[in-house]
C-alpha cells in the first residue's frame, strides 16, 4: 500500500524544505527514508532518501542502529531502486551479523532491496538462505524469495 503524494504540493516542499539541512539531527533517519521511500512522488522524494541515508556510509553510524533499522535503510534504498554499493557493502556487514534476530518477512524484504538495486552480495545472501531454509515459511513467503531470487539473478 504505497501512497503517492504530488510532489509539487506546497505543504510537501515545506516539509523538505525544513528537514533537508538537518538529516543528521533526526534520531530515526531509517524510518524517515522508509517513508519518504513509500511517498512514491518521483525524483524529489529518492533524492530526499538518498540524503538523509548518506551519512550513514559512515563507519560509525551503521554500528547504532537496530536490526529492524538496518531493514529499513535497506527497503527505503530498494523501493527507490538507489544504488551505492559502499553504503550496501557496508550494511551487509552489519545484516550479516543479524540474520538470525530477523523476520522471515524482514530478511525477504533485504533480499529484495538487494535485487532492485541490482546489487549481489552473494554471502549476505547465503546468510540469509541457510536462515530462510531453516524456518516454516508460508508458499506466498516461498513465491516472494523466489522472486527476490530473480530479482539477485541467482541461478541455481
Amino acid at each position: 500500500s504505497n501512497g503517492h503524494v504530488n510532489p509539487s504540493d506546497w505543504r510537501l516542499a515545506f516539509i523538505t524544505k525544513k528537514l533537508r539541512g538537518r538529516m543528521q539531527q533526526i534520531i530515526n533517519t531509517p524510518r524517515l527514508a522508509r517513508l519518504y521511500s513509500r511517498l512514491g512522488s518521483g525524483d524529489g522524494m529518492w533524492f530526499m532518501v538518498e540524503k538523509c541515508t548518506r551519512f550513514l556510509s559512515r563507519e560509525y553510524m551503521l554500528a547504532r542502529y537496530k536490526p529492524y533499522q538496518l531493514v529499513w535503510i535497506a527497503d527505503a534504498w530498494g523501493t527507490c531502486r538507489l544504488r551505492d554499493t559502499f553504503l550496501f557493502g557496508r550494511l551487509a556487514r552489519y545484516l550479516g551479523r543479524v540474520v538470525p534476530q530477523l523476520t522471515s518477512d524482514q530478511l525477504i524484504t533485504v533480499m529484495h532491496a538487494y535485487g532492485k538495486c541490482e546489487i549481489t552480495h552473494t554471502v549476505l545472501v547465503g546468510r540469509i538462505l541457510s536462515e530462510i531454509l531453516k524456518r516454516k515459511l508460508s508458499v506466498q513467503q516461498y513465491a516472494e524469495v523466489a522472486t527476490a531470487l530473480a530479482l539477485l539473478r541467482v541461478q541455481d
